[in-house]
């Protein structure tokens, strides 16, 4: 799946899907995480991803704050998304 990467807004971030399969990366001034994320099972579009928190992760505001830019990035490529 190919997708354009999310331009770097005003907010100095970005976001896209990864170059390992099923990953999207986010990358900030202070920090950088790769997200994980499964297929739902509906065959078809739209289509479901399952975007999963770290389970190792400490949950601190900036993982949070990435975890929810990841998610709106997601859904504005036209996705349904879930989270595990």
């Amino acid at each position: 799946m190919t997708t354009p990467d999310a331009p770097v807004g005003p907010a100095g971030y970005t976001v896209k899907f990864g170059v390992v399969a099923r990953t999207i990366d986010y990358t900030d001034d202070a920090a950088r995480f790769t997200f994980t994320f499964d297929i739902g099972p509906r065959k078809g579009p739209p289509w479901t991803l399952i975007l999963e928190h770290h389970a190792q992760t400490e949950r601190t505001a900036a993982y949070l704050l990435a975890f929810t830019r990841t998610k709106q990035y997601v859904e504005s490529r036209g996705y349904n998304v879930e989270v595990a």
